[in-house]
């Protein structure tokens, strides 16, 4: 099975990226008061410390490849993930600490760094960590949905999607010349515990430039209380 999951990998290439044009997404709004209320709901999410195990299905040329993922999160932006095959060996360990860049821990498969640090880092940093920044925008789109949009390099946007009526998280998304490359979509919000806080249980992250669909079933969240 890890054979298979190396023959995945071979297969994602990042794919050059074209030109666009820079352009505002969506119908921009002025209200402060929500806009301050979506980057609290963000912040809210999950707390400062914390651990949570996955079950996650990778999909890529047709074939699917399940890994179980165990992520332990010091605070915000700092983490340590195991991800193991379905028969429980060690596919990959990664982890980063706050205010530097990730690094491969443990890579006993020999997978291409640039797959784990562009692929499976940036994934936990969209699930876990990424908020809009400062200067974001307040907009809303043609779904209805409202949002907070933020163009972080010239023609490249950034997107936060949210509920109208409740202001929970439906989508992020990274957008070039008009088109998601890069979407995850939050679904099916359940406190995992008596009065926990309310998270999203089945994230779908799809990437068109790295031809992956990763589907990630949260099956425990826990707080991390006292020295992590």
């Amino acid at each position: 099975m890890i054979r298979a999951f190396l023959f995945l990998m071979l297969l994602a290439q990042l794919a050059p990226g074209c030109c666009s044009v820079s352009k505002q997404p969506g119908q921009p709004l002025e209200d402060p008061v929500l806009s301050q209320g979506l980057r609290q709901n963000l912040e809210r999410l999950y707390p400062h410390s914390f651990q949570v195990s996955h079950r996650c299905i990778l999909e890529a040329a047709g074939r699917q490849f399940v890994l179980e993922g165990y992520l332990r999160v010091n605070e915000p932006e700092s983490f340590r993930l195991l991800a193991k095959g379905d028969m429980g060996g060690t596919v990959f360990e990664l982890q980063q600490v706050k205010g530097e860049k990730p690094e491969v821990v443990k890579n006993p498969v020999s997978l291409r760094p640039s797959w784990l640090l562009e692929g499976a880092a940036r994934d936990i940093s969209v699930l876990y960590f990424r908020s809009p920044q400062p200067q974001s925008r307040l907009v809303r789109y043609q779904t209805g949905d409202i949002g907070l949009a933020q163009e972080v390099k010239p023609g490249l946007w950034e997107e936060f999607h949210f509920q109208p009526e409740t202001g929970r998280l439906l989508a992020y998304m990274l957008i070039q010349g008009g088109e998601p490359f890069y979407r995850a979509d939050f679904g099916y919000f359940e406190a995992l515990s008596p009065g926990g806080r309310e998270v999203p249980r089945t994230i779908t992250i799809v990437d068109h430039r790295m031809h992956y669909r990763l589907t990630v079933r949260v099956l425990e969240i826990g707080e991390i209380t006292g020295n992590p």
